[in-house]
């Protein structure tokens, strides 16, 4: 069994002196400038919410260390063989480094499961792209069931009209805080128009998910497409089973976006931030949901996280640099 990037990480920081992970970044910067190791991206390693994505990190990891067996033995290095390494090439102390391993793998053993980083039910805004309702939102319901190997089944629902609804399913993948999926009605006929979500999952869970949505009209003498802001508020399966029973139409206004976040059962004095910064989000049309006034946005999302009394930091279990 191979040993955790997180434990590797703490062997190594202990091995080389260094007393956070600030240091270690240094010692990789030493090697190599334009390294993959950065204090926040090793955090969220550590965390276990991302991976390595640029396989040189690794080539880095061993120069870092003095070891000649390269990158990819690092990564697949069982515990007592980069144990040994590390004894060999640092002079590090074996039975140290033995005491910190049991530590670390005790500490992460007694820690808490942590909350799945994007699964459960949402209650979902954006543009209305059919020109019959242009200058509406559109309320829908997400729904992320998890898979293996850190992918997930995503529902999308919107119901237009008393007897109407439209159901879209897809494949998400999670990679470094963005989701990203391919969805499509599962029974419409070949060639159905999909729907396309990049969202960021900000936090440990994320009460929140923001990015766009990419799909076509859904009414109206052609399939338009188009891209809008896609924000998903975390709700609790009652409330999102509510809100599948209901119109999906709303006025882009703060009075009607108030009210309808007040449905919603989200914590006491998140309303009011959100509010405003989603009627200045979708307020921005055609802008991309990068600039400034989803900039505002976010602010109110950690408002939401701090009102509901989580902390995404929190979640560093096994923090090595502590």
């Amino acid at each position: 069994m191979t040993v955790s990037l997180a434990l590797k990480m703490g062997l190594t920081q202990r091995a080389l002196h260094c007393g956070s992970l600030k240091e270690l970044a240094a010692r990789f910067r030493a090697v190599n400038p334009r390294t993959a190791f950065e204090v926040e991206r090793a955090r969220k390693w550590v965390r276990g919410v991302a991976r390595p994505r640029d396989h040189r990190f690794y080539e880095d990891w061993a120069m870092v260390i003095g070891s000649g067996r390269g990158g990819a033995w690092i990564a697949a290095a069982s515990r007592a063989a980069f144990v040994d390494e590390l004894v060999d090439v640092l002079a590090a102390d074996r039975a140290a480094l033995e005491a910190i391993l049991s530590t670390l793998e005790e500490r992460r053993a007694a820690a808490p499961a942590g909350p799945d980083p994007a699964s459960g039910s949402y209650v979902t805004y954006s543009h209305a792209y059919s020109r019959y309702y242009r200058g509406s939102l559109v309320r829908g319901v997400l729904r992320i069931a998890p898979r293996p190997e850190g992918r997930y089944d995503l529902t999308y629902r919107e119901k237009f009209q008393e007897q109407g609804v439209i159901v879209v399913r897809g494949r998400a993948e999670l990679s470094d805080g963005l989701l990203s999926c391919h969805a499509k009605e599962p029974d419409a006929a070949a060639g159905a128009a999909p729907f396309l979500f990049l969202l960021r999952t900000p936090g440990h869970p994320p009460h929140v998910l923001f990015g766009q949505m990419l799909a076509a009209a859904a009414f109206g003498p052609e399939r338009e497409p188009g891209a809008s802001p896609f924000v998903a508020l975390r709700v609790g399966d009652a409330a999102a089973a509510r809100t599948e029973d209901r119109v999906c139409y709303l006025d882009a206004t703060e009075a009607a976006i108030a009210r309808d976040l007040g449905a919603l059962d989200l914590p006491r004095g998140a309303v009011g931030p959100l509010t405003a910064a989603m009627a200045r989000v979708f307020g921005a049309s055609g802008t991309p949901i990068i600039t400034t006034p989803f900039a505002e946005f976010a602010d109110a999302c950690t408002a939401l996280v701090r009102a509901s009394g989580s902390d995404p930091d929190r979640a560093a279990s096994a923090k090595i640099d502590a």
